[in-house]
């Protein structure tokens, strides 16, 4: 049933077919290569994670072995005073490390990962037996004893050192292997699938091959039809010749009508030719002149323009003075205001110098003291005094300010006016130049006026020239329009014609490039198709001949 529907097929379809199927195939490998990819990161994610936990592990076990190395150090420093807070602060340190070590003693990962645990569980024990000996040697003022524990103390440290560096690096490598493992079990998956669908798609692509060699009696078929569609185009590109033909004759007839509509239409535009000529030169005149009038107007607008800019300068400034002014009165009345405080302050600040001075001299010997504060009390008064003198002779500068600002101020009013004033009388007189051209102007339009009526009454007489011009137009429009249909009938049935003979052509083509190992089966099957299309290619010649001499004799 498969067989027979895949028979029916055409070769577009079949073509698709396997097209399809490498499409699928493709993106069906593509997929799950990105769905395997995916699986390895999820999976390198997971073992990155796990990786960074057994990290925290091994970094915590190192950092208590350098704890207790770091107790024991202080203990041989100060040679066993301390001891028993150090030991007793080594005990939680020890209990982390064992509780560390039976952690990774449970992993279950390689016998490597496991003795390496286990060397670095007993060296610690060691390093812990040691250590405790040494510092009780320093107790009990043992040096001889205890100086040669410290120095296996040491060794004993630099060889727990080692042992958690080698588990550390056991772990890593085993981890490596898991992941090389699993990434060359994904490769393997995808290179088969890979090379199962290339087998695949090969078999169904020779499948194809041998089928389509079943349709080239369809193709020939589809040759002999073409070549009689084109004859059936060529008798109607023969009847639209003849009727462009006939159109032809009635444009002539219409242009001949043209041609005398135009000759009666020469001698009045001769005329109008003429007032046109005048007209030019009065509007050429009329325009200097108007020029002239709009230089002379800008002037005047440019003058007025500076007027503004200069009374807005002028308020500008007025208002920067009084603004300044303000600031300055704010200033003084603020100075008379703290002159005032600082008047009451030294007044305030005398008379308890004064008092301190009374109340010292009534103590005596004690109230020396009191009398040199007294004294300090009044220098510090006589001191405000000179600050007040300042002050007031700040004020009395700051009115001087005030005044020069406000001379300042009417200087530059002065100033502004006489600018305005200037700018005014410049646009008086630019006035007057300006009413002075218009009037110039205004004469030279009159002048245009009486032309122009003369070339309206010229271009009265032209109205009925151009009527006739108008309906013999019409008519070569109608005409025209006439052989624009035709031509387009025309160009449609020749292009029809090249669209045959493109699929003629190309089903030759197709048949070369399909056909090279049946060529004496079709020979003999496809000889009279041959015949009659050497035949129909003579036809063709022929008509092709025709129309162009047809179209030599319409150019003529």
């Amino acid at each position: 049933m498969g067989v027979l529907m895949f028979s029916q097929l055409t070769i577009r379809n079949r073509f698709f077919i396997l097209n399809l199927i490498g499409v699928v195939s493709v993106f069906l490998l593509g997929g799950i290569t990105v769905f395997s990819f995916f699986n390895i990161k999820k999976f390198l994610i997971e073992n990155n994670l796990k990786l960074k936990k057994k990290n925290q592990s091994f970094i915590q076990l190192g950092l208590d072995l350098e704890k207790t190395d770091a107790v024991f150090n202080v203990i041989i420093a100060s040679q066993g005073k301390g001891s028993l807070s150090s030991l007793s602060e080594l005990k939680a340190i020890e209990k982390d490390v064992t509780s560390t070590l039976n952690r990774l003693e449970k992993e279950n990962i390689d016998e490597n990962f496991k003795k390496a645990v286990k060397n670095a569980r007993g060296s610690y024990e060691k390093m812990l037996e040691t250590g405790k000996k040494t510092a009780l040697a320093f107790l009990n003022g043992n040096k001889e004893t205890a100086l040669p524990l410290a120095e296996k103390l040491k060794k004993l440290s630099s060889e727990n050192r080692k042992n958690v560096k080698e588990i550390s690096d056991v772990f890593l490598g085993y981890q490596k292997q898991i992941i090389f493992r699993y990434l060359d079990t994904s490769m393997s998956y995808i290179f088969m699938l890979g090379l199962f669908l290339l087998i695949a798609g090969g078999i169904l692509g020779f499948i194809l091959y041998k089928k389509t060699n079943f349709t080239l009696n369809n193709i020939s078929r589809e040759i002999y039809l073409s070549a009689e569609r084109n004859k059936k185009v060529t008798g109607e590109m023969q009847e639209i010749s003849e009727r462009l033909a006939d159109s032809s004759k009635a444009l002539a007839s219409s242009v001949l009508e043209t041609v005398s509509a135009v000759d009666e239409i020469t001698a009045t535009s001769e005329q109008s030719n003429q007032y046109a000529e005048t007209s030019v030169s009065k509007v050429k005149g009329s325009e200097e002149i108007s020029e002239k009038g709009q230089q002379k107007v800008l002037e005047v607008i440019d003058a007025m323009n500076g007027i503004n800019q200069e009374s807005l300068s002028l308020m500008n400034n007025v208002k920067e003075n009084n603004e300044k002014i303000s600031s300055i009165v704010k200033i003084i009345d603020n100075i008379s205001e703290k002159t005032n405080i600082i008047n009451d302050i030294v007044f305030q600040t005398k008379l308890l110098s004064f008092n301190a001075s009374v109340e010292a001299a009534r103590a005596g010997e004690q109230g020396k003291g009191f009398a040199v504060v007294a004294e300090e009390v009044g220098n510090l008064a006589q001191l405000s005094g000179v600050a007040a003198k300042e002050i007031k002779e700040m004020l009395a500068e700051s009115v001087e300010q005030v005044n020069r600002l406000v001379l300042e101020a009417n200087q530059c009013m002065e100033d502004v006016l006489k600018a305005v004033k200037f700018k005014v009388e410049s646009g008086v007189e630019l006035a007057k130049e300006c009413g002075e051209i218009l009037a110039e102007v205004v004469q030279n339009s009159k002048e245009i006026t009486s032309v122009m009526t003369e070339i309206k009454n010229a271009s009265e007489e032209q109205q009925t020239g151009l009527t006739n011009i108008s309906k013999a137009m019409r008519l070569i429009d109608e005409h025209v329009q006439k052989m624009e249909e035709i031509s387009s009938e025309s160009n449609l049935c020749v292009e029809s014609l090249g669209d045959e003979v493109l699929i003629l052509r190309r089903h030759v083509a197709s048949l070369n490039t399909l056909i090279k190992k049946q060529e004496g089966k079709l020979e003999e099957e496809g000889g009279a198709s041959k015949k009659d299309m050497a035949s129909l290619e003579k036809e063709i010649e022929s008509n092709d001949s025709d129309l162009e001499e047809h179209q030599e004799t319409h150019a003529a």
